[in-house]
């Protein structure tokens, strides 16, 4: 899907039900900006071979109520030119 169609669909949308999910995964890249507020440390491991595997995740921080904690209350991203990787690749069919 084109970028522009997918912003425009993002910025249209009512519901922002993957705004209220309670779980935005953050890449390693992501996490080590400091940017962003989190709810769990990245966990690596190295195996026996000296690969290095996830074990766990880094979620951007959500309210009590599974929403993102940068959803204004008009239902915008308050960050949203910053917004996380698995935010902006995000595809919404609803519309």
């Amino acid at each position: 899907m084109n970028l522009v169609i997918q912003e425009r669909r993002c910025r249209e949308c009512k519901d922002k039900r993957c705004c209220k999910t309670g779980f935005v995964a953050l890449t390693p890249e992501e996490y080590d900006s400091g940017f962003y507020e989190t709810k769990r440390k990245m966990l690596w491991e190295t195996n026996e071979i000296g690969d290095t595997e996830l074990i766990g995740m880094t979620m951007a921080l959500n309210q009590k109520n599974g929403v993102c904690i940068y959803l204004t209350e008009d239902n915008l991203c308050s960050i949203y030119d910053k917004r996380p990787s698995v935010c902006r690749t995000y595809t919404c069919w609803s519309l």
